[in-house]
């Protein structure tokens, strides 16, 4: 019984013990969902920037494309770089940007189907993925507003870090002050949530958080980005009386973004059931000349908020070159083996700084349960060993052990004192029948030693030949050696 009590208890701390292998424990906190996703930030000319990515995998981003226009256009004078942070993996990298494809139809004006698609490390292999959500209208249990962002940026430390969750219901608020919204509802997503500013150079009372996930089925899934603001009762997010902020909605632009990473992308479709062959390449918002104030003066804010309120301020980090832009394409890439190369070392350098505070959390308790698990281990030997001791000490039972015993040897009893035989005729049965060693020459001598004649000098009787002889005239029926009668012929 005790065995299959510690049996159990070694599988179930075996089982918590592989748990660990895994980022995604069997339930968590939604906030603990969204810490664990990988995230990053856009840098500009070794700038940090206000910009947010959503990011699909080791190769690939999306971004607002407000935060890469400067007038109706790309700037073909600036230098990107992402910078990631350590979540899923608990490895913070930064690359050059290698290649970005603005959505064809994003329209500056009014910020439809505003976002773009940002690769990196081309060379390099995909070694991890954030989910995505294929469906604009799923059945969340709350949306999740996030944004990261790095303490050191130079150092790839990643400390700052700010969420909140919104119910999934409409909110009225949200269309009155942007009808581009209310046309386009189901490619977007709105909240009154705002954040200060988590770099600790800038000093911004408000900005937006960078991106939107859905939560689901215990994960957290990619919803959107950041793409505008709407502010009432003020002309900036530090003075206002009412204030919305907007997110593009990637589900419906699924396969508009496979067909440009020429990839598959990380979708449960078991969870969300979407025939992803009905997904439009060629899909866009709805596109006018919008009325913005709906009875309600609104004013638009879009792009880098740090370039806008702190223009000139930001880190130098020499990071190196990244590729150039072309002033007349959205679409720019770049095969340079050189850049890919110098993209690659600044991962294995990055690879070695030293582990996140998840992971640190993860190894604490896969010590600790490993620790039980060894003393679970010892109590097992412990048992087993002793099991061992007692069945060698007593192969059989007690009970049988004491009937052989008295089977082997009369008399032999443990249940009460030994008796000693009352008569000689007991005594044969503790000795060996002494008839099969007899010889003519012992015959002889047995029969004169009753008869009290006297032995051959030579012969030198032992006391277990007296004993033989005087068992045998006993076991006979002769005459008693004490006796004077002689034997008849």
């Amino acid at each position: 019984m005790k065995l299959k009590y510690y049996s159990a208890l070694f599988s179930i701390l075996l089982v918590n013990l592989v748990d660990c292998k895994g980022q995604r424990l069997d339930k968590r906190d939604n906030s603990e969902l969204l810490s664990v996703i990988k995230g990053g930030v856009l840098v500009a000319d070794g700038k940090l920037t206000s910009c947010e990515l959503a990011v699909i995998d080791s190769r690939a981003s999306i971004t607002a494309a407000s935060c890469l226009y400067t007038g109706t256009g790309l700037n073909p004078d600036l230098k990107y770089q992402v910078y990631l942070d350590d979540g899923l993996d608990g490895i913070p990298v930064h690359y050059n940007v290698s290649s970005i494809t603005v959505h064809p139809s994003y329209n500056p004006a009014n910020h439809v189907n505003d976002f773009a698609i940002i690769q990196y490390n081309l060379n390099g292999a995909i070694t991890w993925q954030n989910l995505l959500s294929p469906k604009y209208d799923a059945s969340w249990e709350e949306i999740g507003f996030l944004r990261v962002a790095p303490s050191n940026l130079a150092e790839d430390q990643w400390e700052g870090f700010s969420y909140e969750f919104s119910p999934a219901t409409h909110d009225d608020m949200c269309d009155d002050m942007s009808e581009m919204y209310a046309m386009n509802s189901k490619d977007m997503k709105c909240t009154n949530w705002s954040t200060e500013a988590l770099a600790p150079e800038f000093n911004i009372c408000s900005i937006p958080l960078g991106t939107a996930y859905g939560i689901a089925n215990n994960n957290a899934y990619i919803i959107g980005t950041y793409s505008y603001s709407a502010v009432s009762g003020g002309d900036t997010m530090c003075s206002y009386s009412e204030h919305r902020s907007y997110y593009t909605t990637l589900a419906n632009y699924m396969a508009f973004i496979t067909k440009t990473l020429g990839r598959d992308l990380l979708i449960e479709n078991d969870f969300f059931k979407v025939n992803m062959s009905t997904l439009s390449v060629d899909y866009k918002m709805v596109d006018r000349d919008f009325i913005e104030d709906n009875g309600i003066k609104t004013i638009k804010i879009a792009g880098d908020f740090y370039m806008d309120q702190n223009p000139g301020i930001g880190l130098d980090l020499n990071v190196g070159e990244s590729t150039p832009l072309d002033s007349d394409t959205s679409n720019v890439d770049d095969s340079s083996e050189d850049h890919d190369e110098s993209s690659q070392q600044e991962v294995d350098t990055d690879s070695s700084s030293g582990l996140s505070n998840h992971n640190t959390v993860i190894i604490a308790v896969c010590v600790s349960l490993g620790a039980l698990t060894i003393v679970a281990l010892f109590l097992l030997y412990v048992f087993w060993y002793r099991k061992r001791k007692r069945s060698t000490k007593y192969p059989i039972g007690q009970a049988e052990y004491q009937d052989m015993l008295e089977s082997t040897i009369g008399g032999a009893s443990a249940h009460g004192p030994q008796i000693r035989p009352d008569s000689a005729y007991e005594l044969p049965s503790l000795l060996p029948d002494p008839r099969p060693r007899q010889t003519p020459l012992m015959r002889e001598s047995l029969i004169q030693s009753v008869y009290h004649t006297e032995m051959p000098p030579e012969y030198d009787e032992s006391v277990e030949q007296m004993l033989v002889r005087v068992s045998s005239a006993v076991y006979k029926n002769e005459p008693n050696p004490e006796s004077t009668t002689p034997p008849k012929n």
